[in-house]
């Protein structure tokens, strides 16, 4: 398979105006929860120094060592997007490094904890689940050395965030996270957001009871976020992410009602195709026949349109004075408006050509576009 061609991704997000993009954490050295073929992730973030071999077949971790290369290509690129106009959220933990629970695909086989892995002895494994224990002290420890390691190496730059795991954790181990990442930031000189993301982890009431800065609602915590995401309170930062919501999906309605509704939106855009071959029903992107097959593809005639639809809302937010911009439900009669009354509207009509807007209290004129 070729390489994924950064750059090229970067010109993408720069033409369609987008500013924010996820920077995925890969840990297992093989394999995925989709698919049982072996595919190789590298560079990871430990050194691979042997002398015996891995599972995989390779030299085993030494859990002491990192390696410098990950850190280094994750710096660079975060640089190269930053001089591009591009924030970056820099994803610290991945479950999909681990064995997905009932699934057919497994990569703990060639992950750094699996004590058969690394020279150290040290087994990270909650049972025999597969899955990173996240209670135990010990396995706190080192997940603690590599956060260290991460914020040394990214905390003097202005465009990143944190994300504290894709789709897993749990409040204890979530919490404990944000709360590491805060203290040991707050000794560093830079403090950047941490935030916090649904779907088979968390829900939504937990995390806005929680420390972190931003949260990023799931699927499972209500269909609505698909189809008409209520208005945010603003208590803390919002993100509405098709992968948390579809996986493969999202509408240039869904982008614009996200807008008017007082979130920020991400779209897992489809650039390369998912690798591996079938792997009993957790291929979801890959197998002949399976509904979101075609939506694999970077051409694939949906992402188009979504990718304009939250390049113009971006456009309309640079316009506006946005940090006095709320959603304002009753200013419109399609219920989706995001205003400063009195000062500005943004309002969104999914459909017809007409619309009321109460201006009530607005003494002056307006221009309409």
């Amino acid at each position: 398979m070729a390489r994924f061609d950064y750059p090229a991704y970067i010109d993408m997000m720069v033409k369609h105006n987008h500013n924010f993009m996820r920077f995925w954490h890969w840990l297992a050295a093989a394999y995925a929860r989709w698919t049982d073929e072996k595919i190789l992730f590298g560079p990871l973030p430990y050194l691979r120094t042997g002398p015996a071999l891995a599972l995989d077949g390779l030299p085993k971790f030494d859990l002491t060592k990192f390696n410098s290369e990950y850190f280094e290509r994750m710096r660079s690129r975060l640089i190269y997007a930053r001089d591009h106009g591009i924030y970056g959220a820099v994803q610290l933990f991945q479950s999909f490094s681990e064995r997905k629970k009932n699934g057919p695909c497994d990569p703990w086989p060639a992950h750094p904890y699996n004590v058969k892995n690394n020279i150290n002895g040290f087994d990270g494994q909650e049972g025999n689940t597969g899955m990173v224990s996240l209670y135990r002290p010990e396995v706190r420890d080192m997940q603690a050395a590599f956060l260290r390691r991460v914020i040394d190496s990214m905390n003097d730059l202005d465009n990143i965030l944190y994300e504290v795991m894709n789709e897993g954790g749990n409040k204890d181990w979530d919490w404990w996270v944000v709360d590491f990442v805060q203290d040991y930031e707050s000794k560093k000189g830079k403090r950047h957001p941490v935030g916090l993301t649904g779907w088979n982890s968390e829900g939504l009431k937990s995390m806005l009871q929680s420390p972190c800065d931003w949260v990023s609602p799931g699927g499972d915590d209500g269909e609505y976020f698909m189809y008409d995401p209520p208005a945010w309170d603003g208590e803390k930062v919002g993100v509405l992410d098709t992968d948390h919501l579809w996986g493969h999906g999202g509408t240039p309605s869904w982008a614009w009602k996200s807008f008017c509704r007082g979130y920020n939106t991400l779209l897992m855009d489809s650039w390369v195709p998912i690798p591996g071959h079938p792997c009993g029903e957790m291929n979801w992107a890959s197998r002949p026949g399976y509904p979101t097959r075609d939506l694999n593809r970077a051409d694939s005639w949906v992402w188009e349109p979504v990718r304009k639809a939250i390049g113009n809302t971006r456009t309309y937010s640079n316009k506006m004075n946005l940090v006095e911009m709320t959603p304002h439900n009753e200013l419109a009669a399609t219920k989706y408006c995001l205003a400063s009354p009195g000062h500005e509207y943004v309002v969104y009509l999914p459909e017809g050509y007409q619309v009321w807007v109460d201006l009530e209290g607005a003494a002056r004129v307006f221009e309409v576009e």
